[in-house]
């Protein structure tokens, strides 16, 4: 298993609809690269995985998509 530790002042969330400098979250069961996002539910903000340009957070005990979303990135 390989993992990163986030630390530090270089990362910013940004609603920029531009894949470079996005902070990995892992991968799907297809392959697919998964980006870290969240979302606003109210006054929370929600982490989440982006997914082909949809923020997926967990809600209720379920799995939700939203198109509204944050992206965290490297700076």
């Amino acid at each position: 298993m390989h993992l990163k530790i986030l630390t530090g002042n270089e990362f910013i969330w940004t609603n920029a609809n531009d894949h470079r400098s996005l902070v990995t979250g892992g991968h799907s069961a297809s392959g697919d690269t998964l980006y870290i996002c969240r979302v606003s539910f109210g006054s929370a903000k929600v982490p989440g995985k982006l997914h082909k340009g949809q923020c997926y957070v967990p809600y209720g005990g379920k799995e939700v998509k939203r198109g509204d979303w944050d992206t965290l990135k490297y700076f």
